[in-house]
């Protein structure tokens, strides 16, 4: 009855949940970044998901990799109201749980090495944090609703429960069930099967708790007591009575504080039930004021275990190794450095210009071992038939070109129509009018070869502007001016984050779109097709949304010849089987446009990309080829 009642404020809280997620991702309401990568771990529940331990096995799993850590809270139940406050600085506890909250002390005795701080807004402690400590891999603790804070990594805890549960106040939800599509992974408390089946197996892990043992309050290992009586202050204290085997319990408020007149309630109900000793959370431990109870105090201890550690932990340390942005005085610095060169360069002649592009791209081969070492790596699974010396050899010639392609993204702006045009030979021109008379739109579907930069300009010029889908480079500045570039010949920059709808809004109004789809994705992004032999995660974006709206997908790439003008060619069209399963005609098109891209790299392959990992991503043992592309087809569904 009083759910009934409840249900009409439940929606209006639901959709205005909905509303706000939406906002952010549509950048109108704007998010924050700090230097360092953020990991988010949080859930759906007012409570009681396991979400703390998570904090605390990932903040663990990164420390112990050689990653600096902070872990920023909200600091719950605790009285501390200022911006930021260190509770941790990685070697010394600095506040009680009375001012900092019970949680945030618990995962300061916990993890040693690790910076804790707390404050209302985290992108503001998160600041606080590098201003003292310098750039540090952030995990953002009870972060999911907390969108104001860009984040890498999105770790959502859930108990099966939740799908079927009601938003606040009818329910115990800060969310409806379907905002976890958001989340990057799902970890899922009780039976999983619900979560996989609605969300996509590659996406959720099991989640459970294994018991560590009893410690007494100065974290001396203790043995099971015989008769425990238990007490706690925590969201559903059921599961921990049981755990413990409490023969007598007592539960309070989830962060309650414990006074005086409380403790002498809990060690009269445990004399009472006959009990050997009163067992507690460690949670709750670190809000207890001093006590000496007639009978012994435990502190009974779990931790998170997760079905796939092994994957979780490739995510969570790929995310932690996002290298830290850089601070704003040195980006001004740099965008003032690009102006001086670009100015320098915009005199030179090209021929000049590019043979300074690639005398400084192999100075740079030379100094960067690791990346050629990566090089190296992809040459030899591609090539197995080459020798060490055509292998070095490629690798630099690699460096070299791409120098002259930075080189060119100095000198092109300014120049005109008829000169930008004179630099390319366009073969392959009947397919794109063919597609675009079509009205259904057009696919661009290019790779990292050439120069697709000077590809786009020259496109616009030749056969009119379009969407190019581009990620914003870490300096705001240096992004303004290679949009200025993208932008000249009339095409529309579309920024990955948030470009299917926008792409979407294009096709549909029989615009073109170019888009790059040669580089890794991370498993829930795409799909394993074949690429030189190997299985290599690719996006599935171009493969949905043909299937989706019907458009062209138009090969092209454009290729550097010897005399310095390109060749741009357009192949024809990859086309549809409008009769084939959805899910099977979207691995096939991937797999197409990626056999088609290995062909271009096969005949220019120092034109190439080779520096990145490109099959950094491997499929799990017995993973399903198709199960990547259903995230890209319930995205593409519900734009």
């Amino acid at each position: 009855m009083r759910r009934a009642l409840l249900a009409p404020l439940a929606a209006l809280f639901a959709r205005a949940s909905e509303i706000r997620a939406r906002l952010y991702r549509r950048g109108l309401l704007r998010q924050r970044r700090l230097r360092g990568p953020v990991i988010s771990v949080g859930n759906l529940s007012v409570g009681g998901s396991g979400k703390t331990p998570v904090v605390a096995r990932i903040a663990a799993m990164l420390r112990d990799d050689g990653l600096p850590v902070a872990v920023l809270s909200r600091g719950h139940g605790g009285r501390f109201r200022g911006e930021a406050l260190m509770v941790s600085d990685g070697r010394t506890v600095l506040a009680d749980a009375d001012t900092a909250g019970d949680e945030p002390v618990m995962l300061a005795r916990e993890l040693p090495g690790v910076v804790v701080a707390v404050g209302r807004r985290r992108d503001r402690v998160g600041r606080a944090v590098e201003a003292r400590f310098g750039a540090r891999v952030h995990v953002l603790d009870d972060g999911f609703q907390h969108l104001r804070l860009a984040r890498d990594l999105d770790l959502l805890c859930i108990d099966a429960s939740d799908l079927a549960g009601h938003p606040l106040p009818a329910g115990r939800l800060r969310e409806p069930p379907a905002a976890a599509a958001r989340a990057d992974l799902i970890l899922a408390t009780g039976d999983a099967g619900p979560a996989q089946a609605r969300f996509g197996a590659d996406r959720v892990l099991g989640l459970s708790r294994r018991a560590v043992g009893f410690f007494d309050l100065q974290g001396a290992p203790q043995p099971p007591p015989a008769r425990p009586f238990g007490f706690a202050g925590i969201a559903r204290p059921e599961r921990f009575f049981e755990d413990v085997g409490a023969a007598g319990r007592m539960a309070f408020p989830d962060h309650h504080r414990f006074t005086a007149a409380d403790l002498t309630r809990v060690a009269e109900q445990a004399a009472r039930s006959g009990a050997d000793a009163i067992v507690t959370t460690a949670k709750d431990a670190a809000r207890l004021p001093a006590w000496t109870p007639p009978l012994p105090v435990l502190v009974f201890e779990t931790e998170a275990v997760f079905c796939d550690e092994a994957r979780l932990r490739e995510r969570v340390l790929a995310a932690g190794r996002r290298p830290a942005l850089r601070s704003r005085p040195n980006r001004r610095l740099e965008d003032a450095a690009a102006g001086a060169f670009a100015r320098v360069v915009a005199l030179l002649p090209r021929r000049a210009s590019l043979a300074l592009g690639r005398g400084l791209g192999r100075l740079l081969g030379d100094l960067d071992r690791r990346h050629v070492a990566v090089a190296l790596d992809n040459l030899a699974q591609a090539f197995p038939h080459w020798d060490a010396a055509r292998r070095l050899r490629t690798a630099r010639e690699v460096y070299a070109h791409f120098g002259q392609v930075l080189i060119e993204l100095f000198w092109l702006p300014g120049r005109g129509r008829d000169e930008v045009l004179s630099l390319i030979e366009v073969e392959g021109r009947e397919h794109v009018k063919s597609a675009m008379a079509a009205g259904r739109g057009a696919l661009l579907v290019t790779a990292h070869i050439g120069n697709w930069e000077l590809h786009g300009l020259a496109h616009g010029w030749t056969f009119g502007p379009i969407g190019v889908v581009a990620r914003p480079l870490d300096n705001p500045r240096l992004d303004r001016r290679l949009c200025a570039l993208r932008t000249a010949g009339g095409n529309a920059v579309i920024y990955k984050q948030r470009a299917l709808a926008q792409m979407l809004r294009t096709l549909r109004g029989g615009g073109a779109v170019a888009i790059l789809v040669d580089q890794n994705v991370q498993e829930k992004d795409g799909i394993f097709v074949d690429f030189f032999g190997r299985p290599a995660a690719t996006t599935t974006v171009a493969a949905a949304l043909a299937v989706k709206t019907g458009c062209a997908l138009v090969p092209c790439h454009t290729e550097l010849r010897p005399d310095g003008r390109y060749r741009v060619v357009y192949e024809p069209p990859v086309l549809l089987r409008p009769a084939a399963q959805r899910d099977a005609e979207i691995l096939r098109l991937t797999q197409e446009l990626t056999r088609v891209i290995e062909g271009w790299v096969r005949e220019v392959p120092e034109q190439w990309l080779w520096v990145h990992r490109r099959w950094k991503t491997q499929p799990p043992a017995g993973g399903s080829r198709v199960e990547g592309a259903v995230a890209a087809l319930r995205a593409a569904r519900s734009a």
